[in-house]
């Protein structure tokens, strides 16, 4: 099983968040999605019993849709902190305390910003009702790995109406032209894999 984000909250043309919280994907799912569109995000060689899947669970419609947040990578650092396709998550570091490890960009004359992740909207995925579990921070056993997820997860609450709107306005941007555009996921193509699914 892989993690994802989930809030239950009234959205805007029928996009609602539902029960806010990480959520795991059942990896074999996540490799069916990607042998239709290879936009879906999913790595053979990535163990995601340690390294899970998450992201944010929103209702599009009559579907159930997993927005990923995916682990910082040093291409972040080029990106905007908001985009109509993404957010950064992130905290704001001493200089002093940076890891070498740390993806990070100027932020004064003494901080840095410290990319924790990014929250990847243009790759959202529909997911049925069996395949997915609410991922409990409590157990997890890793407290380096566990202060992250609280930290992405406060972040994201900071943001939910900010998220729900981006998600909307992408999704009604390619359902009303049929247009996909490059390294988008291809929502209709996927919302039919996702009816056809059998486990």
């Amino acid at each position: 099983m892989l993690p994802f984000l989930y809030v239950k909250e009234t959205g805007f043309m029928g996009i609602t968040f539902k029960d806010f919280g990480f959520y795991l994907i059942d990896e074999k799912y996540l490799k069916y999605l990607h042998d239709i569109d290879e936009e879906v995000r999913y790595d053979e060689y990535r163990n995601y019993d340690k390294k899970p899947f998450l992201g944010i669970l929103v209702m599009m419609d009559s579907y159930t849709y997993f927005i990923p947040l995916t682990s910082a990578k040093t291409k972040h650092i080029r990106w905007k902190n908001v985009d109509k396709t993404h957010y950064l998550i992130y905290e704001i570091i001493d200089k002093k305390d940076r890891n070498p490890r740390d993806i990070v960009r100027e932020y004064s004359d003494t901080k840095y910003l410290k990319i924790l992740s990014a929250l990847d909207i243009k790759k959202m995925v529909p997911v049925p009702e069996g395949v997915y579990e609410k991922k409990n921070f409590d157990q997890e056993t890793d407290l380096k790995y566990k202060n992250l997820l609280q930290k992405e997860y406060s972040f994201c609450l900071k943001i939910k109406k900010g998220i729900i709107e981006k998600a909307e306005n992408l999704y009604k941007q390619q359902k009303d032209t049929s247009v996909v555009f490059k390294y988008y996921c291809d929502f209709t193509k996927l919302e039919k894999a996702c009816d056809e699914y059998e486990g």
